[in-house]
């Protein structure tokens, strides 16, 4: 039974680490969507790019890692991918229904910064220690 529950969580943690990245991606596409001028806008993306860049990688890794078949790979990517621009949209349209879209994109950042720092160290540093214990 043991190694029934490691192997589902093997195959499970990759999945759940996209998902989890798929909806910080959302709050940080909102953020960008609610950015009043374009100078700003530009600012935001450009802390957001290469954050992405490597959480796609995180996830790409734990993926192949998990040695899922190659078209779960490719869909989990394209959700993760799609996350962003759907945040934008969302984050487009919201300020239009809330009384300060500054506060309410002030909300989006920090929503994003607190799962950044969740799934960074509840999803992927404590787990990397833990496997590095057993070795």
């Amino acid at each position: 039974v043991s190694g029934a529950l490691s192997r589902a969580r093997d195959v499970l943690a990759p999945y759940v680490l996209m998902l989890l990245l798929s909806v910080h991606s959302v709050i940080e596409g909102m953020a960008v969507g609610v950015e009043p001028t374009v100078g700003s806008t530009q600012a935001v993306l450009l802390a957001i790019v290469p954050h992405k860049t490597f959480a796609g990688m995180a996830i790409s890794m734990n993926l192949l890692k998990a040695g899922l078949p190659f078209s779960d790979i490719l869909r989990a990517i394209v959700l993760f991918a799609l996350a962003s621009p759907v945040g934008v949209l969302l984050g487009v349209y919201i300020p239009q229904y809330t009384p300060d879209s500054t506060l309410t994109g002030i909300g989006f950042k920090a929503a994003a910064s607190g799962t950044f720092l969740y799934i960074s160290t509840v999803e992927m540093l404590v787990p990397e220690l833990l496997n590095r214990a057993e070795d």
